[in-house]
């Protein structure tokens, strides 16, 4: 993979996190945080990943698009554990920010989702592209 893509990729990480964290910190107080979190990001999550995925997989050559799908998967998902680990490191040890056990359970849960979601779209988003030159 090109160095401007593996850049790429790693500000896709690192923005999806904040804009998720900045969600989280903006609303973990509310009641109905631990049902919100899941909803948003089955619904919400989506049609950004596919929106990035298909901007990122645009002009690569049909024979490597799902090699650089999948290398975007792999970087963002690097940068996802990486930084949702320290997120929890101060979520377990210094009780920063304090979540009940519900709303801890739905925040990994939605993780999960979130996962599958930059494993999933943007394989699928180069594989709709090689098809779509056919």
């Amino acid at each position: 993979m090109k160095k401007q893509k593996v850049i790429q990729a790693v500000a896709i990480g690192v923005v999806g996190w904040l804009l998720g964290f900045l969600g989280i910190m903006l609303f973990y107080k509310h009641q109905g945080f631990p049902l919100a979190v899941v909803i948003t990001v089955i619904f919400g999550a989506p049609v950004p990943i596919w929106f990035v995925s298909k901007r990122f997989l645009t002009g690569i050559p049909d024979s490597a698009l799902l090699n650089y799908a999948v290398s975007l998967s792999a970087v963002v998902l690097l940068i996802q554990f990486f930084l949702d680990g320290l997120f929890a490191a101060s979520i377990f040890f210094f009780n920063i920010p304090k979540l009940d056990l519900t709303a801890v359970k739905s925040l990994f849960l939605a993780l999960e989702i979130a996962y599958a979601f930059f494993f999933i779209i943007p394989w699928f988003t180069g594989k709709n592209l090689i098809q779509k030159e056919d």
